[in-house]
């Protein structure tokens, strides 16, 4: 019993010590289990803004966060000089662009993709963690999402 107690205590610490940074990133980019939700549900359900003002774009991934966390290793480092990781593999993502004209002004539209990714790693508490997601090139879209810049 006591060590049932003493087990809880520590991973209640554990959960509620979790840098900020990964939790964002884990909001903004991890889905475990495809609901078939669109992307205006996602963002909301989620929560997911700029600053309190509308995100023009973001980048669900569909996996674990510890298969995304293993892309954080030495060997799929893209460039000595910086902290960004490309996945070995391809992986299932949902690029979502909010609209800005026509009849779905204001909603964010996405299809699902699979690419591989890159995304930024930081050392915290000695071991490398995702905190943020850097658009590929998305082969289809790519002039409409223009993802070359962070998010």
């Amino acid at each position: 019993m006591k060590l049932s107690i003493f087990l809880l205590v520590v991973f209640s610490v554990t959960v509620l010590c979790e840098d900020q940074r990964v939790m964002k990133f884990k909001n903004q980019h991890i889905i475990e289990t495809d609901t078939g939700k669109s992307c205006d549900q996602l963002i909301e359900d989620r929560k997911i803004n700029n600053n309190n003002d509308v995100k023009d774009r973001n980048t669900f991934i569909f996996s674990t966060f510890e298969d995304v966390k293993n892309i954080c290793k030495k060997e799929h480092r893209v460039d000595e000089n910086n902290n960004l990781y490309s996945s070995p593999e391809k992986m299932i993502t949902l690029p979502c662009k909010l609209q800005t004209e026509g009849e779905n002004k204001g909603k964010y539209e996405g299809v699902k993709e699979e690419n591989h990714i890159e995304i930024a790693c930081d050392n915290i508490e000695t071991v490398l963690q995702p905190v943020h997601f850097y658009c590929p090139d998305y082969a289809s879209l790519a002039d409409s999402i223009q993802c070359k810049s962070s998010e």
